[in-house]
């Protein structure tokens, strides 16, 4: 891209992740981002990320707007396309940890009060056993969801208050159970904003995703900053697979907590 563009590109304010799918469609349309191993949908072109956050509405039209709609499945392009679908329809996101435990979901489910659950279907039997532990929680299969977005003709982009909540998210649970973080939409355009400011990134840059997706350093760093500068991202699908992706991808960025680096370190030495 011109010098021009870089610039504009480096000084755009976001308000909301909403935006960022946006600027994606508007500047990389047929751009391939977050390319995984989901044979089902194996990446999301910029153009078709934002058609999905405008046909949303009507697809979750049975679901009032402010509601929470779980999230939970493998990294992967589908998982990403439903995070921004739900996030632009005004529904409250709720992403959660693909490696929880049964009862740590089911704890999940119920502070968080959602009703919906949307769930990769390799992640069937979870699913179905979450459905029988909170009676009334509704399953929606995600590449099912994906179809109606796909299929859906309707377009529509309803008003997003700046200070309603747009994501909960919920901590590691390192020191005792997991505790939920809210986020409202003027948060999430307020950090996408600051980080894609400062990170160095551009069209040539390739990075791997380590981290699960319902971390919010992962999100606001790798997934939105390829958006922003139009650069590769792969996802990871699981620790077995990490040293073969980056013999195969050559990263040249890599967004990481430390333990993931301490173990490369020790693999390197070994």
């Amino acid at each position: 891209m011109g010098d021009n563009v870089a610039i504009k590109k480096a000084s755009l304010t976001y308000t909301d992740m909403r935006c960022l799918a946006e600027h994606a469609a508007s500047c990389f349309p047929d751009r391939e981002f977050f390319l995984c191993a989901d044979e089902e949908m194996p990446y999301v072109r910029g153009f078709e990320l934002y058609g999905f956050c405008k046909k949303a509405e009507a697809v979750l039209d049975a679901i009032p707007v402010g509601r929470h709609i779980a999230l939970l499945g493998p990294s992967s392009a589908a998982w990403l396309a439903a995070y921004f679908a739900v996030l632009s329809a005004g529904r409250v996101i709720v992403p959660l940890h693909d490696g929880m435990q049964q009862q740590e979901l089911e704890d999940c489910l119920r502070l968080s009060d959602c009703e919906t659950l949307l769930c990769d279907e390799r992640r069937g039997e979870t699913a179905a056993a979450l459905a029988r532990s909170l009676p009334g929680l509704r399953v929606l299969p995600l590449h099912a969801f994906i179809a109606k977005l796909r299929a859906e003709e309707r377009e529509t982009l309803p008003e997003l208050c700046a200070d309603s909540a747009a994501a909960m998210y919920f901590t590691s649970g390192t020191t005792g159970k997991s505790r939920c973080v809210m986020l409202t939409h003027r948060n999430m355009g307020a950090q996408i904003s600051a980080v894609t400011e400062v990170l160095p990134l551009s069209e040539t840059d390739v990075g791997l995703s380590l981290l699960p997706l319902s971390h919010t350093f992962e999100m606001m760093t790798h997934v939105a900053g390829a958006l922003h500068c139009g650069g590769t991202l792969y996802l990871n699908e699981s620790v077995r697979t990490v040293k073969k992706n980056l013999r195969e991808k050559r990263p040249t960025i890599l967004v990481a907590v430390p333990l993931i680096l301490q173990t490369l370190h020790k693999e390197i030495v070994n």
